[in-house]
Formats: structure tokens, C-alpha cells, sequence
């Protein structure tokens, strides 16, 4: 996506220079010096305009379904007032759109002079779709909180769009309130219209910045979805070899889009460099204030990303949902089965969406468990003995038969998980051997006291192994996705176990990468992902919340 860039200011906090008043013109659309304000041109509803561009798809009320159900039957200009007064109907039902210059911005409002028909109580909204690939994964406040724009619903009285970009932000606020959320057609902005009321049912008012746009150069890379407040935060830049310099600055951003400096970040430069181009790595974990933020190095200024204490909450659960609706085929259902299996062990997430009482967790659990029996080409015994173990309780005649396939394997690699499922302790020698220790930590509280002292003998070298992953980097971690999660989950996994191991906030990174590589943190994010990779990114997501706790206390 476009990198959307900061206008460089002289100093570090600096109002905007050229707002002006919104002003009805002949054409019958309000405008400012670069802002312009279109309500009901045509029957299109309204839609705004910021430094040229053309922020919405389609705006005005609406009913879901029916995407014009109102025509514009008359128009009321005032010029000289500034102000204008547009009738709707439908030919059973009429109102007004009223628009009115006030100060920086413009009143719209819905003024109802009957109340409501009854065959759209509860249907009607004023609404404004705004431009997908404006702002899905971008960055706004409401309510003066940071947000990321993604298909969470977020429900406030006042927002700001695009804080980070002074010549694009732009400023909506409605005492009766609005919910905002990404959709398949773009970022939806909606605010209800009440039942059984007359007079000005919904008002916003809109506050375009009036800016015109100033290039930037090329920014930094920086996770688009954030940072946790008590997180370590490295920002990772190349520049050409012998540029590099020794800090970079912090900004916050305001609700006005001002930026002011809160942090010098000593900036270290990686000792090897590619192509003639060095790593630079500033440290930025000394901002810990929720808020939004940006970072500039040298003549590069980052895209805006926020810093809070709830990011990536709850994000497992869409992934899981996503899971669900895949077709899980047999080439993939051990891979699932197995990290559904781990899922279920560390975290236990008692989500019941279908309302039956049994976690959904082990809907998908049943349903790989089904294709794995049916692959003639033969099945994983240890993936068999894990989802019967853990089914045992849940659906015991599909446990019993999983057991006992997997018996009937005589598999070795699968001696441990069938000594969990069965306490048969036949199997326990060859459990030792035959597992790795990422494996064995897993398994951990489950095994006895001396199998355990066997495994606290290997902490510390497996410990220094994936430290010294994310110390042969400069990013501190692998590269691709799949491998960032299964190391990122063997560190969460160790420091789970043995707190005092491993530093936590390398899982974190690696969560961040993965949303800051994807253009935003919603729905298609996950749609791209593979099944078994989308079932790791669930337990990763489940490891960055208990961490979360963990840091914030």
C-alpha cells in the first residue's frame, strides 16, 4: 500500500497553517482552500474531498439492501448563509438533509419531521463508506484513543481519520454516537436513526484539515498494528552505507495531527551490510504512554503506529472463526489437528459460539480427525493419540477409536503421546528418545517429577539456541511467516514453563511483524494465510495476550 507521509514542520509542535472555512459555492458543494464537503450531489448521497482525493464511495442515509432507496426531490440553497436544505422521499416517506458551515467544518444532520414508519424502525442509518484502500489498516483515534482500522467494530462519539497525515485527517464528531468498521466494500461509518423521534435526529460534524499535500521520502518499516506499552519496540532501517546517524526522533501525535517530540533514540548500526546498504536499529522502548506515534530518522518518517496495553486482544478469535469455514483436507489435518491439540493445552479457550455447550476448538479438532482416518495413504499416530487424548471427555468413541489406531501404528515417535493417552507406562522409556525437546516442553506439566528433571537439564542450551535466532538478525527474528511462528511459539513455550529464560519479547516482535508486513490487520490478512499456519497464528495471538498480562502487572 502507498505510504501515506508526515508534512515535515519547523518545530515540534506546530499548528496547522492553512485552514479555512467551508464556504458553499455556486456549484452547490461546500469547499475550503483544499477541501471540499458534496452533499446529495445527484442522488449520490454525500462524500468529502481532501487535498483531491475523494475519501468516500457513497454517503447518506441508507437502508441495508438497498443501496438508493431515497431520490432527491428538492434542494433549498442558502449562499449566502452558507447553508443548504435537501428533501428525500420515497414516495411514502420524506425528510431532510440539512448542511451548514460552522467555524472549520460543516454541520450535516437529519431532521425527520414525522417520526419514523415502522418498516424502517431499526433499519435507517446515516452513513458514510469510506475508501478501503485509504484506510483499512490505518491509523485513527476515537474517543481520543488510538485505534487501527480493521473489521473490529469500534463504537465512539468522536473520530479522527488519517491523525498521522495533516493534508488527509480529517475530524467527525456526533453527540448521538456511531459505530465504525471495516467491510468487504470498504470502512463503514454509521450512526442509526432512533425510532419514534421528530426534529434533528443525527448530527456530525466534519472537520476537513484544508491542507495541501508536502512529499516525504521513503519511510522506516514499523508494525502498522502497534506496540504493547511495556513492550521492547526496535525500529529497523536501511540507509546507504555511511549515512547512517546516530538517533532517531520519537514523535506523539495529537487529535489535531500535531506532532511533538518525545523521545532521541540512540539509532546502532548492524555490523554487516547488503548491497551496499546498512541496518540501523533505534530502540524506542522508553515510550510506554498509550498514544500514537511516529518515528523519523535522518530525512525517513515512519507511518504512524499506536502504543496501548490492548493490542491483538480477542484477534484469535477471528483467526479461529477463519478457521472454521476452511475445508480441512487430509494433507493438512495433521498439521491442524496437532496445533489445535497444543492450542487446547496451554490456553483452554472456552469460546462457544454455537451455543452447545463444547468449545469450538473441538468442532475443528473432530472434523480433522475425521479426514485423518479417512487417508489411505496412512495417518500420524502421534496426531491420532494427541486428539484422542484430549477428545477423551468430549466425544469418547472417536477418542477410543484414535487411541486405538494409533496403537495399532507401532510408531515409536508417537511413545510419548500415547503414554499421556493411555498411562501405559510401556511406553514411557522410548518417550524420552524419541521426541524433541520443543516437544517435551509442551508436554511438560504432564510428566512426572523425573521426566521433568530430564527436561530442566536442556533449558539453558535450548534457551541460547533461540536466542542467538534472534541475535544472527537485525530484525531479531526469522524470516517468513511460517518460521517466525513456530520459533516465536517455542519462545513463548519456554519462557512459559521457565519465566526467568528467555526475554518474552521476542514472541511480541514476531506477532507485530506479522501484522506490520500485511498492508492491514483484518479478515483477508488471515484469508491468506495456509491452515496450518492460521492455527499456529491462533496460539501465537492466545501467547501474546498471557505475555501481555504478564508485562503490564
Amino acid at each position: 500500500m502507498r505510504r501515506i507521509l508526515l508534512l515535515l514542520v519547523a518545530f515540534a509542535v506546530q499548528p496547522i497553517l492553512y485552514a479555512q472555512s467551508l464556504k458553499l459555492n455556486n456549484s452547490l458543494f461546500f469547499e475550503s482552500r483544499a477541501s471540499e464537503v458534496h452533499l446529495y450531489d445527484g442522488d449520490n448521497g454525500f462524500s468529502i474531498f481532501q487535498d483531491r482525493t475523494k475519501l468516500s464511495d457513497t454517503g447518506g442515509v441508507s437502508v441495508p439492501g438497498d443501496i438508493a432507496p431515497f431520490k432527491v426531490e428538492a434542494r433549498h440553497p442558502n449562499l449566502a448563509g452558507d447553508k443548504m436544505e435537501v428533501k428525500l422521499g420515497n414516495g411514502k416517506y420524506s425528510f431532510f438533509v440539512k448542511g451548514e458551515s460552522k467555524g472549520l467544518g460543516i454541520s450535516v444532520s437529519v431532521f425527520l419531521t414525522d417520526p419514523l414508519p415502522q418498516y424502517l424502525e431499526g433499519r435507517i442509518s446515516f452513513s458514510l463508506l469510506l475508501r478501503k484502500e485509504l484506510f483499512l489498516g490505518r491509523n485513527c483515534f476515537i474517543d481520543g484513543r488510538p485505534r487501527t482500522i480493521s473489521d473490529a467494530k469500534y463504537t465512539g462519539n468522536s473520530l479522527v481519520l488519517l491523525p498521522e497525515n495533516p493534508e488527509m485527517l480529517v475530524r467527525i464528531t456526533s453527540a448521538g454516537g456511531f459505530s465504525l468498521s471495516g467491510e468487504d466494500d470498504g470502512v463503514l461509518l454509521e450512526s442509526p436513526l432512533p425510532s419514534g423521534r421528530t426534529g434533528s435526529v443525527v448530527e456530525w460534524f466534519i472537520e476537513p484539515s484544508g491542507e495541501l499535500s508536502s512529499a516525504r521520502a521513503a519511510a522506516p518499516d514499523i508494525s502498522r498494528i502497534g506496540y504493547l506499552s511495556a513492550q521492547t519496540k526496535r525500529a529497523v532501517m536501511r540507509v546507504p552505507a555511511g549515512r547512517a546517524s546516530g538517533q532517531a526522533n520519537v514523535y506523539r501525535i495529537n487529535e489535531e495531527g500535531h506532532r511533538q517530540l518525545v523521545l532521541r533514540a540512540d539509532a546502532e548500526t548492524w555490523p554487516e551490510s547488503e548491497d551496499g546498504r546498512a541496518f540501523v536499529i533505534a530502540d524506542f522502548s522508553g515510550i510506554r504512554e498509550t498514544g500514537l506515534y511516529c518515528l523519523e530518522y535522518g530525512e525517513c518518517l515512519s507511518d504512524a503506529f499506536p502504543v496501548d496495553t490492548e493490542l491483538c486482544t480477542g484477534e484469535w478469535l477471528k483467526a479461529l472463526q477463519e478457521l472454521m469455514r476452511r475445508d480441512i483436507d487430509a494433507g493438512t489435518a495433521a498439521d491442524v489437528a496437532m496445533s489445535l491439540v497444543r492450542l487446547w493445552e496451554t490456553f483452554r479457550p472456552e469460546d462457544d459460539t454455537d451455543g452447545d455447550g463444547r468449545p469450538d476448538v473441538f468442532a475443528i479438532l473432530q472434523e480433522c480427525l475425521r479426514q485423518i482416518l479417512q487417508d489411505e495413504g496412512g495417518c500420524d499416530a502421534s496426531v491420532l493419540a494427541a486428539a484422542g487424548r484430549v477428545l477423551k471427555d468430549f466425544s469418547p468413541s472417536e477418542s477410543a477409536l484414535a487411541i486405538s489406531k494409533a496403537q495399532e501404528a507401532k510408531d515409536p515417535a508417537a511413545a510419548m503421546q500415547l503414554w499421556f493417552a493411555t498411562a501405559d507406562k510401556k511406553y514411557k522409556r522410548s518417550a524420552a528418545a524419541t521426541k524433541s525437546f520443543s516437544e517435551q516442553l509442551e508436554m511438560y506439566k504432564l510428566m512426572d517429577s523425573r521426566f521433568q528433571q530430564k527436561v530442566k537439564s536442556g533449558v539453558k542450551a535450548y534457551a541460547g539456541r533461540l536466542t542467538s535466532v534472534a541475535d544472527d538478525s537485525p530484525y531479531g527474528r526469522p524470516e517468513g511467516i511460517g518460521a517466525q511462528l513456530e520459533w516465536a511459539l517455542d519462545v513463548f513455550a519456554l519462557w512459559q514453563k521457565f519465566p526467568n529464560s528467555v526475554d518474552p519479547n521476542l514472541a511480541l516482535g514476531c506477532l507485530s511483524a506479522v501484522y506490520g508486513e500485511h498492508t492491514y490487520a483484518d479478515a483477508r490478512m488471515l484469508e491468506s494465510m495456509d491452515v496450518k499456519t492460521l492455527a499456529d497464528f491462533i496460539r501465537l495471538s492466545l501467547a501474546c495476550e498471557e505475555i501481555a498480562r504478564v508485562l503490564v502487572r
